[in-house]
């Protein structure tokens, strides 16, 4: 089945969303044959659709029902298997070409983060948890390449070969270099380091940027409207990190302020702005280096809980959902979650401010 129905103020919808909240947005990487994105939800949902970006359509390809609500997903770089991490510890293998699903208990507690990633020696599959540990798979084996004590539980995970980042509930982010290893490379308190008041704060999402195609540092936002954009020390030098406030709504006088977590953030594979999705239900595109904003949507009709970028750099993706900030008493089960698509080519291009 397939969907056109193209919105000025949204872009065009992904037909047939799940019933609950999405917790993860994934395009297929751009090895694969086909241009998809999945879908993980609060449901047990995965979803995968294809995408023809030309004449805005997605076609709903296929759905797999899994025992337990899902946090994470990710492609493999063929495009023909889906990783999917649950609440209750397991990594669920759902090979597409055969539409089977193998469950693997990986973690003691709900498994945050889940990523594919491909290495000189062999592909990867890194996996960060509540039960204070992330680790490195080769899937073929029972046991990891190797596994990592955490500070604290983990609550957001990003990798871009050779930089993995872990953020922890207290705040820290763990880098790990995969080259030669993986090993700990870094750690930042962002306690220590924020130029804002950072109690209470938790790290949402997290997202691995380039510079020189290399990755080199990471940007991390808050249920607080910050955004922190760190580099690595030991990878670059000369660059300046930064705190930007987002996704907050003043008076007109600026006497008061309104604080809206910020859900999800990616960085855009060809320009590396950064996108940003909150729940003050609005997507914020910014330009990297700078406190500059590149463009701020209308506010839409449910909070955004997840976005992604497809690999070409063409595609933005987010999910219309709610996300709990305001309490179960604004929660309106009548209201269904969507997933809408926004061609961001130009958009998200630096040099253009709008």
């Amino acid at each position: 089945m397939s969907d056109h129905c193209y919105n000025f103020l949204k872009g065009f919808p992904a037909c047939e969303p799940p019933s609950d909240a999405v917790s993860a947005l994934e395009f297929t990487p751009k090895t694969a044959p086909f241009n998809g994105l999945c879908a993980a939800s609060w449901d047990q949902t995965v979803r995968v659709w294809e995408v023809d970006a030309n004449s805005e359509t997605t076609t709903a390809k296929c759905l797999q029902k899994l025992s337990a609500p899902l946090l994470d997903v990710s492609w493999n770089g063929d495009g023909n298997r889906i990783y999917a991490s649950d609440v209750d510890g397991s990594v669920y293998e759902w090979n597409l070409d055969t539409n089977n699903v193998s469950q693997k208990q990986f973690h003691l507690a709900g498994v945050r983060a889940c990523h594919w990633l491909w290495t000189p020696r062999s592909p990867l599959l890194m996996t960060a948890s509540w039960d204070k540990t992330v680790k490195f798979w080769d899937i073929r084996n029972p046991q990891p390449v190797v596994s990592f004590g955490l500070p604290e539980r983990c609550f957001a995970a990003d990798v871009l070969y050779p930089l993995a980042v872990v953020a922890c509930a207290d705040q820290n982010i763990i880098s790990y270099s995969l080259k030669n290893g993986p090993f700990e490379l870094s750690r930042e308190d962002l306690t220590k380091s924020s130029e804002h008041q950072t109690d209470g704060q938790q790290v949402r999402a997290i997202a691995v940027f380039q510079s020189n195609q290399r990755p080199t540092g990471y940007v991390a936002v808050t249920t607080k409207g910050l955004m922190h954009v760190r580099n690595i020390p030991d990878i670059t030098e000369n660059r300046k990190n930064y705190d930007l406030t987002c996704h907050r709504q003043y008076s007109s006088d600026d006497s008061s302020c309104d604080i809206y977590a910020v859900n999800d953030v990616r960085v855009h594979p060809i320009h590396q702005s950064i996108a940003t999705v909150g729940s003050d239900k609005k997507f914020n595109f910014w330009k990297k280096g700078e406190r500059c904003n590149i463009y701020s949507s209308a506010a839409m009709d449910q909070t955004i809980t997840k976005c992604a970028i497809s690999g070409d750099g063409q595609l933005f993706a987010y999910a219309l959902g709610y996300d709990w900030s305001m309490g179960h008493e604004h929660c309106d089960h009548k209201r269904k979650s969507e997933i809408f698509l926004y061609q961001c080519l130009e958009s998200m291009r630096p040099e253009v401010v709008r």
